[in-house]
């Protein structure tokens, strides 16, 4: 059985449900508790690395998929400003900004 591979429209689809499900459970009012058993730093980067490096992925191109991860993390701090229970932070978007941008950096690692 031979390795398949996974086609760059396939990447855009799952940067799609990525964010849907980052927007989900982040406009929840109380977090599930296993999300809140990392430092909340550490979530929002590796949450925001993951989806920069599928994004670029499918778009190949590194300004765009750091900035699309950021600036889905900045919509996502601003949307929770109403919800009851969650506030928007500074330090949660620079930490969604550093994830994206190495996210998106380690795409052109040789692994």
């Amino acid at each position: 059985m031979g390795l398949k591979v996974v086609t760059k429209r396939q990447y855009l689809v799952l940067s799609l449900v990525l964010a849907a499900v980052y927007l989900w459970v982040g406009t929840r009012p109380r977090l599930p508790h296993a999300l809140g058993v990392f430092p909340d730093w550490l979530g929002h980067g590796l949450a925001y690395g993951v989806l920069a490096w599928v994004l670029r992925r499918g778009m190949d191109a590194f300004v765009p998929a750091a900035i699309g991860a950021t600036g889905h993390g900045m919509l996502l701090e601003w949307l929770q400003r109403s919800v009851p229970g969650r506030s928007a932070e500074v330090t949660d978007v620079l930490a969604d900004a550093l994830g994206a941008i190495l996210g998106a950096w380690l795409v052109r690692r040789p692994w």
